[in-house]
C-alpha cells in the first residue's frame, strides 16, 4: 500500500490515547488513518474472551468524573453501567482493613488509624487543591508542581511510613506499578483524583463500542500494522513518512502532513530513535513498570459482598486481588505489580504457575479452598504501567521545546497528563487543541462539497 495520504491525519497507536486522539480529530471534521500493531483496538485494555464472554484486562472501572471518556462511549454506543464503588481492603498487620466508598465515615476512621495528624493535614490540603482546580488532578498540576519545587520530595519523604503503607502504596502499585519512593510529589494529584472519585463498570460490551468507532465515516482503522522508520519528508515537502508491515508480510509506505504519536513513551522512543534522537532520549526517561494480570473463573463465589478486593503489602508478588464486577463474585482479577512482582515475572511467565501462586496468597482471605478454577486468561506487559519522571515540569518543558522544532508531529499518551483513562483522554484532547491553534481553520478538514466513499478500509 504505497500512497500519499496528505488528506488525512495519521494516528499511530490504537490504545486509549490513540482512540481519544482520533475521536477528537473526527469531531473537528478531520479524516483519520489509525494504525495499530495488534489485531484489535484497545491497547492495554486488552479485550479478550473467557468462557464465551468478553473480558477486559484493564479499564473496567469508570469514574463518575470521567466526563471525556463517558462522552466517547456515548458517541459510539449506548453504554449502560452498574455501580461498582470502592469496596476494597488493605492488609494491615495481617488483617484486612475495609474501605467502602458507601460507608465513608467508617472508612475515614480506618484511614485515620493509618496516618499521623500531619499526614491528614497534608492530605486535606491536597484534596482541596484538586477540588478547587481540576488541573491539579493531572500530572504535574500547578499545586503539586509548586509543592515539588519547594520541597523536592517523593511520596516517601513527604508522608509517614505508616500512611504510605496503608493508603498511598495501594494507589501507586495499582496505577503505576511503582513503589512510593519512585514517585515525586508532582504525581500525587493523579492518585488523589482517582481515589476521591466513585466508580461504575460498563454493563455493555466495550468491544461493540470500539467496533462502532472503527466503522465511523472518515476513520480508516489499520490493525495488525506495525509502524517503523518514521522520518521527515525531504524538502520542499512538508510532513512525515513511515513504513508498515503486517503479519502476512504486506508492506506499506505512508506520507502525512500531520501525525499523532499516541504510544507509551517507551514505544514512541523506539520509533523516534533513528531520526529524532533528542526526542527519543527524552522519552526514554519516562519510567515504565511490568504488570501481569490473570482473570480466572471459579465454580463458586470467591468474594463476599462485604469485601470484593484486597491490596497486599510490599512483600507480596500479587499487589491486589479483586472481583471482576459487582456481581461477578466467582470471577477474580489477580494483578502482579510492584517491586516484589518484578523478580517473579522475570523468573516465569507460566500462567498456571502464577495462578497457583496467586491462589496461595489469596486463600487465607477468600473462598478458594475446594473451589476449582474453571478457566483463566493471563496477560503480561514488560512495560505496562507508566510511573512518570522525577521532574515533570522539566520534562514537559523539554518535550514541548523539542516538538516546536517538528511542526506537524504531536505526542500524546499516559505520560502526558496521567495514567488513568480519563487523563489519557484529556491529554489527547489537549494535543488536538494544539494542532487547531497552529493551523488555518480549513486546513485538512473535509468540506461539505467533498465526498468520501469507503470500500473496506480504503477511502476513494
Amino acid at each position: 500500500m504505497n500512497r500519499s495520504e496528505t488528506g488525512a491525519i495519521a494516528v499511530i497507536g490504537g490504545g486509549v490515547s490513540g482512540l481519544a486522539a482520533a475521536h477528537y480529530l473526527l469531531k473537528k471534521g478531520y479524516r483519520v488513518d489509525l494504525f495499530e500493531s495488534s489485531e484489535r483496538l484497545g491497547g492495554r485494555i486488552a479485550i479478550d474472551s473467557l468462557n464465551g464472554e468478553e473480558i477486559c484486562f484493564g479499564g473496567k472501572n469508570i469514574g463518575y468524573e470521567y466526563s471525556e471518556f463517558r462522552a466517547f462511549l456515548e458517541h459510539y454506543g449506548l453504554p449502560s453501567y452498574e455501580y461498582f464503588g470502592i469496596n476494597s481492603a488493605r492488609l494491615m498487620k495481617g488483617r484486612p482493613q475495609i474501605f467502602n466508598s458507601r460507608k465513608k465515615l467508617r472508612s475515614l476512621l480506618t484511614l485515620a488509624k493509618a496516618a499521623k495528624p500531619s499526614d491528614l493535614i497534608k492530605l486535606k490540603q491536597a484534596i482541596h487543591a484538586i477540588k478547587s482546580n481540576r488541573l491539579n488532578g493531572d500530572l504535574g498540576g500547578p499545586y503539586f508542581e509548586a509543592l515539588f519545587k519547594e520541597t523536592g520530595q517523593n511520596f516517601s519523604d513527604h508522608f509517614s511510613g505508616k500512611f504510605i503503607e496503608g493508603f498511598l502504596r495501594p494507589l501507586t502499585v495499582r496505577m503505576n506499578g511503582a513503589e512510593p519512593h519512585h514517585l515525586s510529589l508532582e504525581n500525587l494529584g493523579t492518585h488523589l483524583q482517582m481515589v476521591q472519585d466513585e466508580y461504575e463498570q460498563l454493563d455493555t460490551s466495550l468491544g461493540d463500542i470500539l467496533e462502532a468507532f472503527s466503522q465511523t465515516e472518515r476513520v480508516r482503522v489499520c490493525c495488525n500494522h506495525s509502524v517503523s522508520e518514521l522520518s521527515k519528508l525531504s524538502a520542499p515537502q512538508k510532513g512525515y513518512k513511515f513504513k508498515t508491515i503486517t503479519p502476512s508480510g504486506e508492506r506499506g509506505l505512508h506520507q502525512y502532513q500531520k501525525i499523532f504519536l499516541a504510544l507509551p513513551a517507551c514505544a514512541a522512543a523506539l520509533l523516534l530513535e533513528p531520526h529524532f534522537g533528542a526526542l527519543s532520549h527524552l522519552l526514554k526517561g519516562v519510567r515504565y513498570c511490568p504488570v501481569g494480570v490473570i482473570v480466572a473463573d471459579y465454580e463458586q463465589a470467591v468474594f463476599s459482598k462485604a469485601m470484593r478486593a484486597l491490596t497486599f503489602g510490599p512483600d507480596y508478588p500479587v499487589s491486589n486481588i479483586g472481583a471482576y464486577g459487582l456481581n461477578d463474585l466467582s470471577r477474580v482479577r489477580y494483578t502482579f505489580s510492584g517491586a516484589a512482582s518484578e523478580d517473579v515475572l522475570q523468573d516465569t511467565l507460566d500462567g498456571t504457575h502464577l495462578l497457583n501462586m496467586a491462589e496461595a496468597q489469596a486463600a487465607p482471605y477468600f473462598h478458594l479452598k475446594d473451589n476449582p478454577c474453571r478457566a483463566f486468561k493471563f496477560k503480561y506487559w514488560k512495560k505496562g504501567l507508566c510511573a512518570y519522571t522525577k521532574n515533570e515540569a522539566k520534562f514537559r518543558s523539554n518535550l514541548d521545546a523539542g516538538l516546536r522544532t517538528l511542526p506537524g508531529l504531536y505526542l500524546t499518551g499516559d505520560y502526558r497528563k496521567g495514567a488513568s483513562i480519563e487523563n489519557c483522554f484529556r491529554a489527547s484532547k489537549s494535543a488536538v487543541e494544539d494542532l487547531l491553534n497552529h493551523l488555518p481553520p480549513s486546513q485538512n478538514k473535509i468540506t461539505p462539497s467533498q465526498t468520501i466513499t469507503r470500500i473496506g478500509n480504503v477511502y476513494v
